[in-house]
């Protein structure tokens, strides 16, 4: 970090209220760079920044909320932000990273005032894309603005959440595909030593399913299957998106429980570390190429996944020896059909707990933050 000792860096978060990730990514990037005095947090939001750690390190926007549109948010928060950097004293470069951003008002924003940027020591600002690439890659006013980029007084990076998105963007930018790059594992926080599943007094073998409930989770097929084996527990955790679930409410078996609400990351590790398996299996209309906060939460608990083979998170799980992958759905039938394979008291079921552990153990924080700050 010593050679990053004159660079300061300030991690934006201009739609914490949003509903999904924007709290969890922000909490999770905090800790992973809480000891380095350099880095500092900025949000803006109302409801939830009483969620975030107390900390001189997060400086917090309480302006009215717009989380439903953040092209309002990354407006406001723009010069929010340009403002207090202009009340800010010292002589240390800053890099500037958007956790989320509408990212055509940003790039819009660092274009125009690129100058004043560059005159308060900014050197450089950095967003995620999130959205599909064929969407951006195939929109006007995002190819323009990357065409001109270069003229911008401070750098601007765009960052991919895996490299299948990113070697989008390269292919369809080609002349510019240095502006973009992978981003490092922030959605990974350190691994902990969890007391082994706060276990129900039914002592099934758990499996979970966390965060948005949407098309896409396999959520319908896992209900109808469960319903069917009493001798597992299924536990679904997370605020509905899909009206299905409305439907299936009343009427589930008392092995399957469902809970339908916005969890607090408090609530999130109680039900991630009651199961013995996490189940990954998503598919259309998700994005298989995009990663999953939910494969780091497993991670994080040492907790087995079972995921479908193709994509991300089955190419993660197969590299990283944490799971099983499976091919669709009646591989799945077969597997649970299989009591020696999927029990919890073998070595292989141990030993992708170990994997899990061994892993962040080798990668947080060191490895992603060096990778991070060298990157922006």
């Amino acid at each position: 970090m010593d050679k990053n000792k004159n660079i300061e860096y300030h991690f934006c978060q201009p739609w914490l209220d949003a509903y999904g990730h924007p709290l969890g990514s922000t909490i999770k990037l905090f800790k992973l760079t809480e000891t380095n005095n350099l880095c500092k947090v900025y949000c803006q939001g109302f409801s939830k920044l009483n969620e975030l750690p107390f900390s001189n390190k997060i400086k917090k926007y309480k302006l009215i909320k717009f989380q439903k549109n953040i092209h309002f948010t990354t407006l406001i928060f723009f010069f929010k932000h340009l403002f207090d950097l202009f009340k800010r004293k010292g002589k240390k470069l800053i890099k500037v990273f958007y956790i989320d951003s509408s990212p055509l008002l940003l790039i819009s924003f660092t274009l125009l005032f690129s100058p004043i940027l560059k005159f308060l020591k900014v050197s450089s600002v950095s967003t995620v894309l999130l959205a599909k690439p064929e969407k951006l890659a195939n929109n006007l006013i995002f190819n323009f603005l990357i065409g001109i980029v270069k003229y911008s007084f401070v750098n601007i990076k765009f960052f991919s959440r895996t490299k299948f998105i990113n070697d989008v963007y390269k292919k369809k930018f080609v002349k510019n595909k240095k502006y973009f790059q992978v981003l490092p594992m922030i959605e990974l926080t350190q691994a902990k030593e969890f007391k082994y599943k706060n276990k129900s007094t039914n002592n099934l073998i758990s499996f979970g399913l966390f965060g948005q409930l949407r098309n896409g989770k396999s959520i319908m097929e896992l209900v109808n299957y469960f319903s069917i084996r009493p001798e597992y527990e299924l536990i679904i955790a997370g605020k509905s998106f899909t009206n299905e679930i409305a439907n299936i409410k009343n009427n589930i078996p008392e092995n399957i429980s469902l809970i339908d609400k916005f969890l607090s990351m408090e609530e999130l590790h109680f039900y991630a570390n009651k199961v013995d398996y996490h189940l990954l299996l998503y598919s259309f209309p998700w994005d298989i190429r995009m990663e999953s906060g939910n494969y780091y939460l497993a991670l994080q608990h040492m907790k087995p996944v079972i995921s479908y083979e193709k994509g991300w998170i089955g190419n993660q799980v197969k590299k990283n020896l944490n799971g099983f992958t499976i091919e669709d759905f009646s591989e799945f039938k077969s597997l649970l059909n299989n009591s020696n394979i999927i029990s919890i008291n073998n070595n292989n079921y141990n030993n992708m707990r170990l994997n899990s552990k061994n892993f962040i153990k080798e990668n947080y924080p060191h490895k992603i933050v060096g990778e991070l700050l060298s990157k922006l």
